[in-house]
């Protein structure tokens, strides 16, 4: 995965003092996967940490542009 990844060159792992990567496989379509990410504030009923996420232009999925708090 970190090969496949595009770094912006001031956070390429290679260089950069600290490093995290995230990476899972899923047996999933595309667009089921793309549905779970736009759908932030339900993220924490997989992923606990993120429990406090609200888009503040009260739509119901993240977009370009969209603002978040946490």
């Amino acid at each position: 995965m970190y090969d496949r990844v595009i770094w912006p060159e001031k956070h390429d792992p290679k260089t950069s003092a600290i490093y995290a990567l995230n990476d899972i496989d899923v047996k999933a379509p595309p667009e089921v996967v793309w549905k779970l990410l736009v759908d932030a504030e339900n993220w924490s009923s997989y992923f606990p940490p993120e429990d406090q996420v609200k888009i503040l232009s009260g739509e119901r999925e993240l977009a370009r542009g969209t603002n978040t708090a946490e």
